[in-house]
């Protein structure tokens, strides 16, 4: 079911968000824009899944699918973002 889950999220929220990342690539330069929108989603994902990861962790009764490898993803999201925005804003901006 969980799978399913994520199918179902995964299919709603890809096209909207490929439609987004080649709106702001095609509007200039595009490190602080796509490193915004991946350091906000890879951010998201890793402390939404952390979270209940750790939650779960807590609780002795509670029972769910190993989500590690989620986490991860999370991660390897959030740092090409981080290092994407850290690029731009060593950028001198022109006014």
């Amino acid at each position: 079911m969980l799978g399913l889950g994520y199918a179902v999220g995964a299919a709603l929220l890809l096209w909207p968000g490929l439609i987004i990342v080649a709106l702001l690539v095609a509007g200039g330069p595009w490190s602080a824009r796509m490193g915004g929108v991946l350091t906000g989603f890879g951010g998201t994902w890793f402390v939404l899944l952390a979270t209940i990861g750790w939650s779960c962790a807590q609780e002795p009764t509670c029972v769910q699918p190993n989500e590690s490898v989620w986490v991860v993803m999370g991660a390897a999201i959030l740092v090409p973002g981080l290092v994407l925005v850290l690029m731009a804003s060593r950028r001198p901006t022109v006014h």
